[in-house]
């Protein structure tokens, strides 16, 4: 045994308690709970829980249509564009009637409206007779890198409004997670690990379905009113 390899295994301990605590962090179970809140409780995303509210006048006037509003924020376009499709998506299964993203900026285009305006907002949402909004934005995203273990999360709110008076009628948010790299046990290890979380921090598709992940998770506490 050479002088050094001591020293090799004390670090190859040491890497493996960090790679064990940021995994017990980054990793979000395949069933993530969720919890029902109060009215004005702030819905602060996290991975532990999906946190929701569904006011009682949703029920009473259930969302017949329901218009995806534009993402704004400094979250990248490209990603914004996607949350927006898969929200659209997944709403389809809940709402009668859902003006996706391609629909809206066609029309608003041709109706020259802008939709980052309340007041053409609200116009657009008269002539298209769709009363209700899906706000969304994105929160809580990031990267953690640690050589041997990488890990990405991507948070998302979203807030279905009456467009007519602002009345909130259902919200949600949730921060999905997701990482890779490894225990290490051996001097090969480590670069098997550290090649496996470099190859995931530097892939961007990962961070599109992890907020896939996100939006799935929020709008199963969506109730169904078709």
């Amino acid at each position: 045994m050479t002088a050094s390899t001591p020293n090799t295994l004390c670090g190859l301990r040491m890497l493996a308690i960090l790679t064990l605590s940021l995994t017990a962090s980054a990793c979000v179970p395949a069933h993530v709970k969720t919890v029902q809140t109060g009215a004005t409780d702030d819905l602060e995303a996290n991975d532990r829980a999906v946190l929701y509210h569904t006011s009682p006048a949703y029920y009473r006037n259930a969302p017949d249509c329901v218009i995806v509003a534009p993402m704004g924020g400094n979250s990248p376009a490209q990603l914004n564009a996607y949350v927006e499709r898969n929200v659209a998506r997944q709403l389809t299964g809940k709402v009668e009637r859902v003006i996706d993203p391609l629909r809206r900026d066609r029309a608003a285009h041709e109706l020259a409206y802008n939709l980052n305006h309340a007041e053409d907002f609200a116009s657009f949402a008269r002539h298209q007779r769709c009363g209700y909004a899906m706000n969304i934005s994105l929160q809580g995203s990031g990267d953690q890198f640690a050589v041997i273990w990488s890990d990405k999360r991507v948070g998302v709110k979203m807030e279905l409004i009456k467009v007519q008076n602002k009345q909130v009628l259902w919200r949600g948010a949730h921060v999905a997670r997701r990482g890779n790299g490894g225990v290490p046990l051996s001097p090969l290890s480590v670069l098997t690990s550290a090649a496996a979380a470099v190859s995931f921090s530097t892939d961007q598709g990962v961070v599109y379905s992890i907020a896939n992940d996100a939006v799935r998770r929020i709008l199963t506490t969506l109730p169904d009113i078709r």
